[in-house]
């Protein structure tokens, strides 16, 4: 009997990535289609036939020439689509997560109560307003909600009914978390925040787990089902198998993500607490805005001309020392802060192209690694230190990146070896079983006194640039 090979889709931000892998975990094929957003103002959009298309093409490449046993599907969490229930076809762009068009309305419900009932913050980055403006504002999908036809909920759900020729579209918990219309009490659409939104259930696809019957993928050969739909950072964990409440794991692209399983849900303003799903529960999750979109602001900002390429990211010496301190504030200061921050600079420098080029790519890649303690620090007051750190993700195999963070910790540090973390942390899901000890590298770790130094710097630095350093819990605070 031919040993089973799945095919492990990644929609991220920028590109799909597609991996065709074997029983062993081992990557047989990979291909990738780069996305591309209209932005104009707040708004950032797909057009969705491209974005289809593009998951088509990356899918069907990795699969040629090889029978596919089963597929599975990880989609950035908090981008919507509208589609006709009856054929398929999109009836609006696909708006991403980080639009941000609704960010002057009010939330419909006090705060609180909408993070105390699904888990998560309220943002104009989630999907319920997306979904609700869609209704308001397009006709298109207001005359296919008078027809009965309108179907509307995260871009996974409209991925996963097309790829798998659904009628009835499906939406696992952590994409259905995302939309800010989900109860984590009652694991389902939250009639109550349904009503504040103004949405109605029957538009929006059926909550099911990550791991159920989406369909057949009836442009593979064989039409192979399609077996799991999730949410691109909350698959990550499953690399253990099961998610392990010791460990934390970072994933680092557009931005960075850390990921802490906890035994139970911890209420707190400083972090989301995302579901995992199923037996695995909830995670304290941790975000840094300003990760590969900090080293595109870079190469935007590079007088020079754009100087920056992934070869001269991967020729950083990981001993080297930045001259300067980056205040990164790209996208807003996430967690633990959750503010706009100060404007993204080298502090005390006037200047920024007296600095070398080579040195202002180190300070803002250095900025990542004090991002990530200044959050694990925070997570420390609420819960036991993790007893180990995994970074994955393409930022991940950056050398002097992994160096610098090794240097703030004192806990053991891994770095998966393949930089397709969400893939690997999919086909684990798939598998329910964990990646092999060979599929990760040890990093040498141990609180640097110079790095220590440096990161306090930084860290005051930060604050005396906030307008309102102590401002309430959550929002503008020294994360110690």
């Amino acid at each position: 009997m031919a040993a089973e090979t799945r095919l492990l889709i990644d929609v991220g931000s920028t590109s799909v990535r597609a991996l065709a892998v074997d029983a062993d975990d081992r990557i047989l094929a990979r291909a990738s289609r780069p996305l591309k957003t209209q932005e104009a103002g707040r708004r950032v959009e797909y057009r969705a036939g491209d974005l289809l298309a593009a998951v088509e093409g990356a899918a069907c490449e990795a699969a040629e020439g090889r029978l596919i046993d089963q597929a599975g599907l990880a989609v950035q969490r908090g981008s919507i689509a509208c589609w006709d229930r009856r054929t398929g076809e999109p009836l609006a762009p696909v708006i991403s997560w980080r639009d941000r068009r609704t960010a002057d309305e009010a939330p419909p419900l006090p705060t609180t109560d909408i993070r105390m009932r699904t888990g998560l913050r309220f943002s104009p980055y989630a999907g319920a307003p997306k979904i609700a403006w869609c209704r308001a504002h397009l006709p298109a999908v207001v005359q296919a909600e008078r027809r009965g036809r309108l179907a509307a909920g995260p871009l996974g759900s409209f991925l996963a009914a097309r790829l798998g020729a659904s009628v009835q579209p499906g939406c696992d918990h952590t994409l259905a978390q995302r939309t800010l219309l989900w109860s984590r009490a009652r694991r389902g659409w939250d009639q109550d925040l349904l009503d504040a939104f103004d949405i109605p259930e029957s538009i929006l696809p059926e909550v099911v787990g990550s791991t159920a019957d989406f369909g057949s993928v009836g442009i593979l050969p064989g039409a192979p089902p399609l077996r799991a739909l999730v949410g691109d950072q909350n698959v990550l964990p499953f690399i253990d198998g099961q998610p392990d409440p010791h460990t934390l794991y970072v994933n680092l692209g557009t931005g960075a993500f850390l990921i802490r399983p906890v035994a139970e849900p911890i209420d707190t303003d400083r972090f989301q607490l995302s579901y995992l799903g199923g037996d695995a529960g909830f995670a304290l999750e941790g975000s840094v805005h300003g990760a590969g979109s900090a080293l595109a602001w870079l190469a935007r900002h590079d007088q020079g001309g754009s100087r920056f390429t992934p070869g001269r990211l991967a020729a950083l010496d990981p001993a080297a020392e930045p001259s300067a301190l980056f205040l990164n504030t790209i996208d807003g200061l996430g967690s633990p802060w959750w503010c706009g921050g100060p404007e993204a600079a080298f502090a005390g420098v006037a200047n920024p192209e007296s600095l070398s080029f080579d040195r202002r790519l180190a300070a803002v890649v250095e900025s990542i690694a004090f991002l990530i303690r200044a959050n694990l620090e925070a997570m420390n007051r609420l819960t036991a230190p993790p007893r180990r750190i995994i970074v994955s993700g393409g930022l991940g195999q950056s050398d002097f990146l992994v160096a610098r963070l090794g240097g703030l910790i004192d806990v053991e540090l891994l770095r998966l070896r393949s930089a397709e973390g969400t893939a690997m942390g999919l086909g684990a899901l798939l598998s329910d079983r964990p990646l092999p000890d060979a599929a990760f590298e040890p990093v040498p770790c141990g609180t640097v006194p110079a790095i220590e130094r440096r990161y306090g710097s930084w860290l005051e630095a930060l604050r005396l640039h906030m307008q309102d350093p102590d401002d309430e819990p959550g929002r503008v605070r020294n994360p110690r």
